[in-house]
């Protein structure tokens, strides 16, 4: 078989140049397994593995400029240096896989910060940079237009708001900073207090999400506060209509009072048998001072123009406690006692309306109670009752109307420093 030094230069070359680079090859392998502490074994193969390596280029080299040599050295063995070489290059790649894979080394682990989706960066006391990963650095470059180099002075730029990008919408010991785009990170710091020194550690989260549904939320929040808004303003619109309703009523409750003290009147002029004269005066007294008197009680605001306006109608209001003095409260008030004192003349037919009020957790609770007749069945909340309710609770109060064992009507409002 043909010896190596035959062939041709260029040949020569080409096996020596393979050789050449599986040697780097190797070498750096080797290297590397050293600088990463590898296990006895590890290095023991990969330092044979390089003098075995070293020993083939030798011989192929010596046989390349030597020209004819004192020993044979055929070309299939030149051909099966390079070939086993590969091989053994191969296994000793999978072999260092294999050990960044089963374990943790200094390359593993800041490989593994960098893949967290957290920023993370470690510094000292004095500022200086332990570790910091991709995510913590490429933030930085965005907030300050610069890598990450000093901890402490990239945390003070945060907490103080003075940033070269992105806007701090919050500042202080937990800084959240937003930039054009609407990506927003939330940052913090923790004090690690290590067996050999003391490390600083900021971590940031993107809260991109949470920030556009908070935003969402203010701006929903602002549209449901003028819908409440113009709510107010329908309520109170209602509120004058029912009123306006309702001295509609009383008016149609007075003319039909008119034509039955009027029909009274014929009847004793034709028979004065039938009626007392006493009985024809009271009734016209009672429908003339109602007449007089109850408008102007639905419009008043004062608690004793209530009471006169309820004394010409022959009801007596009898008070215990302090009512509400707060203008807003007062208008509900006025409005119970105008409802409660129609319905004392119209349906109950009583001659006393009592208003107690006293504080409970909180709240004002005014309670009103006639002594007239007992309602027939259940009480139906229209007119004046539907309004009266609406109101309180558009006031955020609450409103109990109670039929047996006589009626009552329960009003409770928030105590004058809460507001209503």
């Amino acid at each position: 078989m043909t010896p190596f030094y035959l062939l041709a230069p260029f040949i020569r070359g080409m096996f020596l140049l393979t050789e050449g680079l599986l040697l780097l090859i190797c070498i750096y392998q080797s290297a590397g397994l050293i600088r990463d502490k590898a296990s006895a074994g590890y290095i023991v193969f990969a330092v044979s593995f390089w003098v075995s390596e070293f020993a083939g280029f030798q011989i192929m080299l010596v046989q390349h400029e030597g020209g004819e040599q004192s020993f044979y050295f055929p070309v299939w063995l030149a051909t099966a240096f390079p070939l086993l070489f590969a091989v053994l290059v191969i296994i000793q790649q999978c072999m260092i896989e294999k050990r960044k894979r089963d374990k943790v080394t200094p390359v593993s682990v800041k490989d593994a910060v960098d893949r967290l989706p957290v920023g993370l960066c470690f510094y000292y006391p004095n500022g200086l940079c332990k570790l910091v990963n991709v995510q913590m650095d490429t933030v930085s470059r965005r907030i300050t237009g610069s890598s990450l180099q000093d901890g402490k002075q990239f945390w003070e730029m945060l907490t103080s708001g003075d940033l070269k990008n992105g806007i701090a919408v919050q500042t202080g010991d937990n800084p959240i900073i937003v930039f054009e785009d609407q990506t927003a990170y939330s940052f913090k710091r923790s004090l690690l207090a290590l067996s050999e020194r003391t490390l600083y550690e900021i971590t940031f989260f993107n809260i991109t999400r949470e920030y556009m549904l908070s935003h969402e939320l203010m701006e929903a929040q602002k549209k449901a506060n003028e819908i409440n808004k113009r709510l107010r303003t329908l309520n109170e619109k209602i509120a004058e209509l029912t009123t306006q309703k309702e001295i509609l009523n009383s008016k149609i409750h007075l003319h039909d009072d008119w034509s039955s003290a009027l029909l009274m009147v014929k009847k004793s002029i034709m028979n004065p048998d039938s009626v007392t004269t006493q009985d024809v005066f009271h009734i016209l007294d009672r429908n003339v001072a109602l007449l007089e008197t109850e408008k102007e009680m639905m419009r008043s605001d004062s608690h004793e123009d209530m009471i006169c306006g309820a004394a010409a109608l022959g009801i007596e209001i009898i008070i215990a406690g302090e009512l509400p003095e707060m203008p807003e409260q007062n208008v509900i008030i006025d409005h119970a006692i105008t409802v409660c004192v129609s319905n004392t003349v119209q349906h109950a037919h009583g001659t006393e309306l009592n208003i107690s009020c006293a504080r409970h957790s909180g709240m004002y609770q005014i309670i009103f109670m006639n002594n007239g007749d007992l309602p027939a069945g259940e009480i139906r909340e229209t007119g004046g009752l539907a309004n009266l309710r609406r109101r309180v609770e558009a006031a955020g109060g609450r409103m109990t109307v109670i039929g047996q064992p006589r009626f009552e009507l329960r009003i409770e409002l928030g105590r004058e420093e809460d507001g209503i």
